[in-house]
């Protein structure tokens, strides 16, 4: 392998949602921009936190490692692992709020009803993270997403309003199968992904 200086600083940063499944746009990746339209089937999901990031995390995957009498550590399996990303909107329009509450009108039209159960809703998610150091990037196909935490008061800061994303398994028509037939669950993009001509 060579050194390469394909790193990124994820400076500044947003999230587009579309339909579930949504294939990336023609340009792929590099069809996202922080401020610029967003491509056709997208929305911009518009200003989360600065101060509380978002946040990738995966649970499971601790190996077993499988021996035999003859030979100590044989063959090594591994638990299955569930991926989720959590992230605070500081941006409270309608749209917004109905996203993340999987909520409706409420009888005057101005707010937004939150409903009594939880109920996620299942969409494609990109996460785009932009500074001069490089770009980086998430496709995740299938997510169900909702509400995270109860939102906190600071009266020193905006207000956030917390979300969770699980990643689901997605469809071989937008993530292409392993050449041993394995299905994926997301792509990750980095900077040179975002390079014209590359």
């Amino acid at each position: 392998m060579t050194v390469s200086t394909a790193y990124a600083i994820p400076g500044r940063g947003t999230f587009f949602t579309a339909p579930k499944n949504t294939p990336l746009p023609t340009g792929g990746i590099a069809a996202f921009t922080l401020l610029g339209t967003a491509p056709a089937d997208w929305d911009n999901f518009g200003h989360t936190s600065e101060e509380n990031t978002p946040e990738l995390s995966v649970d499971g995957g601790d190996a077993t490692a499988l021996g035999s009498w003859l030979q100590a550590n044989l063959y090594t399996i591994y638990e299955t692992t569930t991926w989720s990303l959590t992230g605070n909107s500081i941006q409270l329009d309608k749209v917004t709020l109905k996203k993340i509450y999987n909520g409706w009108d409420t009888a005057d039209g101005k707010g937004v009803v939150v409903p009594a159960a939880k109920r996620g809703q299942e969409l494609a998610l990109v996460m785009l993270a932009s500074h001069d150091s490089g770009k980086f990037g998430l496709y995740i196909p299938n997510v169900n997403f909702t509400y995270g935490d109860a939102p906190a008061v600071d009266r020193e800061t905006f207000m956030e309003v917390p979300f969770s994303a699980t990643f689901q398994a997605a469809d071989e028509s937008v993530i292409p199968l392993s050449p041993d037939g394995e299905p994926g669950l997301f792509e990750i993009y980095g900077p040179e992904a975002f390079v014209s001509g590359s």
